[in-house]
């Protein structure tokens, strides 16, 4: 069983994943006598989730299928929830993609699949935070 699932899709498994909770406040601040106040609209088992994910070293094929199944502008995350205890489904957008090149061998056309090349890249790092709505 893959970790992450985007639109029902497995996704290669992720070297970490770290889940924020955070609420979502309307209005808050402290009064002239300094006591706080606060009006929240989502918190506890409505707070949003940020799943920050890291992957180990991904093949060129392993990259592309990660960044192609987050190119919308919002799709839904199957994800390990520590709140739930379970999987949950969110309804999520990707911020920035970060995909260094750890090994960039010199490349060479493969003669069997014109437009293909080989061997190819080793990506270290690939790191991205899916938010939810």
């Amino acid at each position: 069983m893959a970790v992450l699932y985007v639109n029902g899709t497995a996704m290669p498994d992720p070297q970490s994943i770290s889940v924020s909770i955070q609420d979502v406040d309307y209005e808050s601040g402290r009064d002239q006598s300094g006591v706080m106040f606060r009006d929240r609209k989502r918190g506890g088992a409505n707070s949003v989730r940020k799943i920050e994910c890291k992957w180990p070293p991904l093949t060129d094929s392993q990259v592309s299928t990660l960044l192609k199944a987050v190119k919308d502008a919002s799709m839904t995350l199957t994800y390990p929830d520590p709140y739930e205890g379970k999987y949950r489904n969110a309804t999520v957008y990707v911020g920035d993609r970060k995909t260094p090149v750890y090994y960039l061998p010199e490349k060479t056309v493969n003669t069997s699949n014109p437009g293909a090349t080989t061997p190819g890249a080793t990506w270290s790092d690939v790191a991205f935070n899916f938010i939810e709505f």
